[in-house]
């Protein structure tokens, strides 16, 4: 199993428990052989508690604040100085690589989402050593309103509004799950919360890694698996198939729908409580077979949508959540209000008013407000064509900017580590511009287009390091930065015209030399003039010919 060391500061194979480089007896902790290292709450085992102020990951993320923790990870709010923003930072350490590598691999399937409107956005994955552990890092957008379990508990003695306001955000929670559904993923995990506010809206985190440490650990060493009780999330969430040990890795959407059904189910209730209630071995058993009660006080409609999503039999649910959404809306709209602002916003007035703000956004370029303010309209208007369409554009520029950012990333990752022929800098910066074009301020963007100008910063620096040598006449010089700006840009005819001028400068320098070194022996003072004069008027003829070709680089 691999082991950071720390004197080598790398990742290392051990031999007979030392480093294999220098020698050094590694980490051996009673609890190395677990892939991961558990939370106080699972039993004993190494925790990494980190303080505000603590800098991870070269000094990128700087720690705020401590947020919560869960059953594999624990939450910081910290400052990520590429973005300069705050992100949600969770935290897993390991005494694996191998194992956080494939947590990483794991968790990065999440990019494939398109449509963000009402999910946490992914930001970044990265694995990093600590005092002698592997910890990944997962970088979120930071939800700062709170979740909609402390809005429950919040209006859990309003009924009225749970049924009106709370039947909003669950709808806007299921076309979250929609989206990821719609890319091949399933939540696995829901709970009020992993619903969260971010300005103003609600969004729903589908980055529960448990599930992702599970799927990974099924295929593993029985003896390193994680208690299922603890790595599948909430038993009061749980489908009647997870608790199978024979289907538990048999999840797919109506796992979600059951466990949406379970948060409908507290939104109607009249105290907001669970379908099922009672310590874990109890939950298990009427998860399985027990039937759901039936809600009070709440229409035909509404009983009968719950009660489909908490079959026990996954056949017998919803197939997709667009059966399930479509189920509510065709049915609810006479048995429960909307919430007041929704209703008022219903006015053709209002509808036209955001409508043009939303155009307006658009022809700005604010695509994230455009496609917020179709979502709204959206929701209230569901047959607004120009809104869809509005919103499939945006969706659609929005993968075809990413796709130009994978590109761009690829290219620019090329470079660094000089393998094969890829793109220019050029052709990169032509790339970042149709992209920047299509969507701007995409949220791959920024790092990106960083990640780009540095390399157009240290291409700079060499081809201008090449021209002050080709000045002063240092032409070996010359040719050293020449040749370090074209390993950045392969695709300039320039540079390669250039260090061709520094290397014929150098031959006939090194041959005129040869020869005026003779004449002098010979004290043939004339000829040895006539060679310097020849050498001199060579050099000033391929210094113009390199002072044309400089011209014509920087020429627009």
């Amino acid at each position: 199993m691999s082991r950071y060391c720390m004197n080598c500061k790398e990742i290392v194979e051990p031999i007979e428990g030392n480093c294999p480089d220098c020698g050094t007896q590694l980490n051996n902790t009673p609890h190395a052989g677990r892939y991961y290292i558990s939370e106080p709450n699972q039993g004993p085992g190494l925790t990494v508690n980190l303080k505000p102020g603590q800098k991870l990951f070269d000094g990128r993320y700087t720690i705020k604040s401590f947020l919560g923790r869960g059953s594999v990870s624990t939450v910081y709010l910290a400052d990520d100085s590429q973005r300069s923003e705050a992100v949600a930072l969770k935290v897993v350490p390991f005494v694996s690589y191998d194992m956080a590598n494939q947590l990483k691999r794991a968790v990065e399937e999440y990019h494939k989402v398109t449509d963000y409107s009402h999910l946490i956005q992914l930001h970044d994955v990265h694995i990093t050593p600590y005092d002698g552990v592997i910890l990944l890092l997962v970088s979120t957008e930071y939800a700062d309103g709170g979740t909609f379990a402390q809005w429950l508990l919040k209006h859990r003695g309003n009924v009225c509004r749970r049924q009106t306001e709370g039947l909003h955000y669950f709808k806007l929670a299921c076309r979250a799950v929609a989206a990821l559904h719609y890319v091949g993923i399933v939540h696995g995990g829901i709970t009020p919360e992993d619903l969260l506010f971010v300005g103003g809206t609600l969004k729903v985190s589908a980055l529960g890694l448990s599930r992702y440490m599970r799927n990974i650990q099924k295929n593993g060493d029985s003896n390193q698996q994680l208690d299922l009780e603890f790595s599948t999330g909430r038993p009061e969430y749980k489908a009647p198939e997870q608790f199978m040990a024979a289907r538990s890795g048999n999840t797919d959407v109506r796992t979600d729908v059951y466990a949406l059904g379970v948060v409908l189910f507290q939104i109607y209730d009249r105290f907001a409580r669970f379908p099922f209630e009672g310590a874990y071995q109890q939950l298990r058993q009427r998860h399985l077979h027990v039937a759901a009660p039936m809600l009070e006080n709440v229409g035909a409609q509404i009983a009968r949508v719950v009660a489909r999503c908490l079959r026990k039999d996954p056949a017998d649910r919803y197939g997709t959540i667009a059966e399930l959404i479509d189920d509510l809306e065709t049915g609810s709209g006479s048995e429960t209000a909307q919430p007041s602002e929704v209703d008022t916003a219903r006015s053709t007035e209002a509808i036209q008013e955001m409508w043009d703000k939303a155009r307006q956004s658009m022809d700005e370029g604010n695509l994230k407000e455009a496609g917020r303010l179709c979502d709204r309209l959206l929701n209230m208007s569901p047959e607004f064509a120009e809104a869809r369409n509005m919103r499939d554009e945006i969706d659609n520029r929005f993968v075809q900017a990413k796709q130009f950012y994978e590109t761009i990333k690829k290219g620019c990752e090329a470079i660094v580590n000089g393998t094969g022929n890829h793109q220019s800098l050029g052709q990169l910066t032509t790339l970042l511009s149709e992209a920047v074009r299509i969507y701007p301020d995409h949220p791959d963007g920024h790092l990106i287009q960083s990640q780009l100008e540095s390399l157009i910063d240290e291409y700079k620096d060499a081809w201008n390091k090449g021209i002050t040598a080709l000045n002063k006449g240092k032409w070996e010089q010359a040719e050293t930065n020449f040749k370090s700006a074209g390993w950045l840009d392969p695709g300039s005819p320039r540079v390669l015209e250039l260090i061709d001028f520094a290397q014929k400068i150098q031959r006939q320098v090194q041959s005129s030399r040869a020869e005026i070194d003779a004449a002098i022996q010979s004290q043939n003072w004339n000829r040895a003039m006539l060679l310097a004069g020849a050498l001199d008027r060579y050099v000033e003829g391929i210094k113009e010919k390199a002072a044309d070709c400089i011209e014509r680089e920087q020429e627009p």
